[in-house]
């Protein structure tokens, strides 16, 4: 059965995400957006996984989550090289500035966007390398079948990941990776002790109204963070405030209707992360080439335009998307085993 409350969740998740890298967002909104919106995904991430995924051994567990992370990652990062090499490398804001197109080819393989010289194109494919690291730590978390025994092994994790220095680059997001484990347990772990369950069935617009203020606030002590860049600020803030907001935006989403354009924005996260860079892009180019003004892009009002535009702009052509390149949205199981 689809669960309605995850496609409004991940519809406003996205969202936060394009609209976070707009040059216009306010300071305070601009942290309360940072405090959580990565963590959002992670924790739905282990809130989809089923039970069963952890009995099959860790072969078939590899395999899927190869399938469904991988080929996008690949694809993406190819199609944005290229972009970059022939539109921004000559047009766009590195235009000019030479250097070599070998250190972002390389970036693919090592898979990091923290690194100087190193640097995926965009940047936000991180999170590819980083959600396929933490998901196969959590088979080993999990894999021992009891719930203390998962906690630990969890912490230990995410204490080597706050342990390494900022400085240290790891292949494949491995320092976050670290981190974002604990999501994908969290959000697991919601599921199966029927948290979420819970805080539905009891009054969950009041519960909405106090995970969101407490989440808020716990935000607003922490600062400014930022997961890509391993900058949590105070961890047990980030921790409180993410897992806060998240599930008080769940509890608000709980009692809505089934909706055509959350549902399709939902289905398409996956090339919307990637892919709303390039459309920026082309914003730019029309405030430089028509408006001959590229500070419109700073402008409050238009950023927050821009980042629904682009959103609407790229599920108008997931149709096309979907059809010449299915990959793109991960190897589907058509066997025994189908998602």
């Amino acid at each position: 059965m689809r669960l309605v409350w995850i496609d409004y969740l991940k519809a406003v998740g996205i969202f936060f995400v394009v609209y976070g890298h707009t040059m216009g967002v306010l300071p305070p909104l601009e942290k309360w957006i940072y405090s959580f919106h990565m963590p959002l995904f992670f924790l739905v991430s282990g809130f989809l996984m089923k039970p069963a995924r952890f009995g099959n051994g860790f072969k078939t567990f590899f395999i899927r989550a190869t399938k469904s992370i991988i080929p996008p990652y690949i694809i993406f990062s190819l199609i944005c090289y290229v972009f970059w090499l022939v539109i921004m490398r000559n047009m766009g804001t590195d235009a000019g500035e030479g250097g070599s197109v070998i250190p972002p080819l390389l970036a693919i393989l090592y898979g990091t966007a923290s690194h100087d010289t190193i640097q995926l194109i965009p940047i936000v494919l991180w999170f590819f390398p980083c959600l396929y690291l933490a998901q196969l730590m959590t088979y080993f978390v999990f894999k021992p079948g009891k719930l203390y025994v998962s906690i630990v092994l969890s912490g230990v994790l995410l204490a080597i990941g706050l342990l390494i220095p900022r400085n240290i680059v790891l292949p494949f997001e491995l320092e976050d990776a670290l981190v974002a484990q604990v999501f994908i347990m969290l959000g697991f772990l919601a599921k199966k002790k029927e948290i979420v369950d819970y805080v539905f069935k009891h009054k969950p617009y009041i519960w909405a109204i106090i995970l969101l203020a407490v989440g808020t606030s716990i935000a607003h002590l922490n600062g400014r963070v930022d997961m890509r860049s391993s900058w949590y600020g105070n961890f047990g803030y980030f921790l409180c405030s993410s897992i806060s907001i998240t599930l008080g935006l769940a509890a608000l989403f709980s009692k809505l209707p089934r909706c055509r354009l959350p549902e399709l924005i939902s289905n398409n996260t996956i090339i919307i992360f990637p892919l709303h860079f390039l459309v920026f892009s082309c914003f730019n180019a029309i405030y430089v080439y028509i408006f001959h003004d590229i500070t419109i892009r700073a402008w409050a009002s238009v950023s927050f335009v821009s980042a629904i535009a682009n959103i609407l702009l790229i599920i108008s052509v997931s149709p096309i998307i979907k059809k010449v390149l299915p990959w793109a949205y991960g190897i589907k199981e058509t066997v025994k085993g189908k998602r």
